[in-house]
């Protein structure tokens, strides 16, 4: 990401003469704010950092602008808010490093998916979605609300248990730390989904 005036790079800006960069191809999101690729993120370091870079490249400072440099100013914007968004997030944090890892859980179906969850997981879940499927029946929006808590609170003790998978997992890399961190990404999706479910049907609950 050289500058193509003075060969200088620092983010979207060149650090020694300001110009703006053209956005390289397949930037990272971690890339586009100048941040390691490590699993923990400062959010409002984050947050701030994003504020500045939004200022910095409205449309208002390019008015009088060549058209190539309003064209990189929104393709910088637009991969600054895509690059937010996957950063704010542990699981799309999470499947991002997994994937530079050579794990991707999307590409993964049948068995494969199913061994990254754990037997006792499996057994909760089932017994959890009968009781959703019960409620559901008997029309018990109380019931259903109890039990989405109780998997609200289950995803962020898995969020915990993934920062500590990669935490080890950067610090002393090993097939172990990489299975167990995409094991709680597993988790935390297959819960996000029956999540989904739940507030469906708390939604009808509503009309």
């Amino acid at each position: 990401m050289a500058c193509d005036q003075c060969a200088s790079a620092s983010g979207p800006f060149c650090g020694g003469c300001g110009a703006l960069l053209p956005l390289p191809a397949g930037i990272s999101p971690f890339a586009v704010f100048g941040l390691p690729e490590k699993f923990s993120v400062n959010q409002e370091a984050l947050e701030t950092r994003r504020r500045d870079l939004s200022r910095a490249l409205h449309p208002d400072r390019f008015v009088r602008a060549s058209p190539a440099e309003k064209r990189r100013a929104l393709e910088w914007t637009t991969a600054l808010n895509d690059a937010f968004r996957v950063l704010m997030s542990p699981e799309e944090r999470a499947d991002f490093l997994l994937r530079r890892h050579g794990v991707d859980l999307a590409a993964e179906s049948g068995e494969a998916a199913m061994r990254r969850l754990s037997p006792e997981f499996l057994e909760g879940a089932l017994e959890e979605r009968e009781a959703l499927f019960e409620a559901q029946a008997e029309d018990d929006h109380e019931a259903a609300e109890a039990l989405a808590g109780k998997i609200r609170a289950r995803m962020e003790d898995s969020r915990r248990q993934l920062e500590s998978a990669f935490a080890r997992l950067e610090s002393q890399p090993s097939d172990e730390a990489l299975d167990e961190a995409a094991a709680c990404l597993a988790h935390l999706r297959y819960d996000a989904r029956f999540l989904e479910e739940s507030d469906r049907f708390e939604m009808e609950g509503l009309d």
